[in-house]
């Protein structure tokens, strides 16, 4: 039996990968967490979280203890490159790669190991006799939401005449008189001493 577990767009370069994933292949799945726990690099991290969720993943579906897995292949392979610039001498810019990788795992049995799949049988779910009542009810409740409640009436004063829709091409002159007048600005810092 194998189990697939695939992580897309790792942040890490395939070549970066590839030394960390040479340590695990072919060991059994818990000598890999072990080793991987105390690796000191990024794509160790990356391969732990993928590994355990591939062990969680048997024992959710397959009811496979992690001690009857084997790591049977690692896989990385190039993700999408993101290219990106970085300034240099004279004006001028380089660009560099930020590269992703693509990483899939294939988890296996020990040989000799068979899987037990359990067949859940559903239970029909007897329907209960519907009393008249509850229609009444039902009907009752229906037909008080559907009566609206009166508003009351509110009253349409307006309380800033050029709001009103005849004066509201006016609304802006205020602010055109004050600016005509030269405003605060104006009277305190003059060009000239003499002007008024």
């Amino acid at each position: 039996m194998q189990i697939k577990v695939s992580t897309k767009y790792l942040k890490t370069s395939s070549k970066k990968m590839q030394p960390i994933v040479s340590l695990i292949k072919g060991k059994k799945v818990e000598e890999a967490i072990n080793q991987l726990k105390f690796l000191p690099k990024k794509g160790g991290r990356f391969l732990l979280k993928s590994l355990e969720s591939g062990v969680a993943n048997a024992r959710h579906n397959f009811n496979l203890p992690s001690q009857d897995l084997i790591v049977k292949e690692v896989l990385i392979g190039e993700g999408p490159m993101l290219k990106r610039w970085t300034p240099k001498a004279l004006g001028s810019a380089t660009p560099f790669r930020k590269r992703t990788s693509h990483l899939t795992i294939i988890l296996e049995t020990k040989p000799g190991i068979e899987i037990k799949k359990e067949i859940v049988k559903k239970e029909k779910v007897e329907e209960l006799p519907i009393v008249e009542e509850v229609k009444k009810e039902t009907k009752v409740v229906k037909e008080e939401k559907l009566k609206k409640p009166e508003e009351p009436e509110i009253s349409k004063r307006v309380f800033d005449v050029r709001r009103v829709a005849s004066g509201r091409h006016k609304q802006n002159l205020d602010r055109l008189r004050r600016k005509e007048k030269g405003g605060i600005i104006g009277r305190i810092f003059r060009r000239k001493a003499g002007d008024k």
